[in-house]
């Protein structure tokens, strides 16, 4: 596996287990509520399992999060990106 693609499994298994952790879910819990086994959860967050981009966009559809790809990272939907509240800010005193 190539390095860049290892560093991008590992960012999303981190985001993965601060959602679940953030959300006082159990590996059991996300996995009931994402439809897969408490193993394969485990194994995404070790790493072992490498994500398909299908299963991302399914995972991120069921936890209301969104996926952006360029930088391998997860959000919560209604998280705004510091730039784009920091050119809202910007605007708003120009005008």
């Amino acid at each position: 596996m190539k390095i860049e693609k290892i560093k991008l499994f590992s960012k999303i298994a981190s985001e993965l287990i601060k959602y679940r952790i953030d959300h006082n879910l159990s590996q059991a819990d996300l996995a009931k509520k994402l439809g897969v086994s408490q193993n394969q959860v485990s194994k995404w967050e070790r790493g072992m399992n490498d994500f398909k981009i299908g299963t991302l966009v399914e995972i991120c559809k069921k936890l209301g999060l969104k996926l952006e790809v360029n930088l391998g990272v997860i959000k919560e939907e209604n998280e705004k990106e510091e730039s784009q509240m920091f050119e809202e800010r910007q605007a708003e005193k120009i005008t």
